[in-house]
């Protein structure tokens, strides 16, 4: 079961793979209960095509099949989130819940969207970098306008997970928030300087990467960097002002994402490929399942993925899953 793929060496070297730590959990689990024989049982919402392996492999029975249910706690909606050169947003919706929303009337093809989604991404989108550069600043503001305080009170939360080069995604935001002026960011951070967890939380990035590094930057800004090399004082400090709200954008690779139960609204996903190669269906699933855990927060998800377009503009696929959140005809369109 440890992953092969040499892509993901380093996460083997570092302990950042979820996949050798779950085999290595799963074999300690299989020695103790043969000393203490209890029973096991294992729950997963992405095992997929990988269950019936599992289950053989928990069971210790060469015929062993799993149980599964469709039963979901939410609806989950997926579309696009179209970046034009400019800097403005337009969201397209294509699936609930695995069904599409392509209308069977007279207007067969078209679906829900919403226009204008966002404020326009200060000074466009740099038409002279590549696809994956270009997106780094619309990904950090959509992430912003979505972890923005709504007009009912709730405070959203917003995970950008990061396939690769998380280092260059996080300096590149950090600075953009150098430049973007404060009056056009919106209220996405709940902090108080005064607080003890806080000022632990800004002590601890100090000691650790200083106050020049991209990690103090960021997280003076209300922005939360989490990698396979943060020191664990650190990652339980930031863990804790996530949960509390003080913190609501964070930044993490794809690996640590997937293994991280954070209580996020919204998973944004700035690019689907790691080298050369696209996510699998799989591993897509299991990231943007990191959104509205159940009994932890209300659920959106998304992700995006730069696609060359002749505005040197972009493509954001974005999905939502939805719980007591809707889109009232007056937002939505058809397109």
């Amino acid at each position: 079961m440890v992953e092969q793929d040499p892509t993901r060496t380093i996460g083997l070297e570092d302990g950042s793979s979820r996949a050798f730590r779950l085999e290595q959990l799963g074999a300690r689990l299989l020695r103790a209960q043969s000393r203490s024989g209890f029973r096991m049982l294992a729950l997963s919402a992405v095992a997929a095509r990988a269950a019936p392996a599992l289950a053989r492999w928990i069971s210790g029975a060469p015929d062993a099949t799993p149980t599964s249910s469709s039963y979901r706690s939410t609806r989950q909606m997926i579309g696009r989130l179209e970046v034009t050169a400019g800097g403005q947003y337009t969201i397209r919706y294509d699936l609930m819940d695995g069904h599409s929303l392509r209308f069977d009337d007279e207007n067969r093809g078209d679906r829900p969207f919403v226009r204008n989604a966002f404020p326009p991404v200060p000074g466009g989108i740099d038409a002279t970098q590549g696809p994956e550069v270009r997106m780094r600043a619309p990904s950090l503001w959509a992430a912003l306008q979505l972890a923005a305080t709504r007009p009912d009170g709730s405070t959203p939360s917003v995970l950008i997970s990061i396939t690769q080069s998380v280092a260059a995604y996080a300096s590149t935001c950090a600075d953009l928030m150098d430049t973007w002026s404060e009056d056009a960011l919106p209220n996405y951070r709940t902090t108080n300087n005064d607080d003890d967890l806080w000022r632990r939380c800004l002590a601890s990035a100090e000691d650790y990467f200083t106050t020049a590094s991209i990690e103090y930057r960021l997280l003076q800004r209300g922005i939360a960097v989490h990698h396979g090399k943060m020191p664990g004082l650190l990652a339980r400090r930031l863990k804790v002002a996530i949960d509390r709200g003080y913190v609501r954008v964070i930044i993490a690779t794809s690996t640590l994402s997937e293994g991280v139960n954070l209580p996020v609204n919204v998973v944004i996903i700035p690019s689907v490929c790691r080298g050369q190669s696209v996510l699998s269906l799989q591993e897509f699933t299991n990231l943007v399942g990191r959104a509205g855990r159940p009994g932890v927060s209300r659920v959106r998800f998304g992700y995006s993925r730069p696609q060359p377009t002749t505005d040197a503009g972009g493509t954001v696929v974005y999905a939502v899953s939805v719980c007591k959140w809707k889109v009232t005809a007056r937002e939505t369109g058809v397109g």
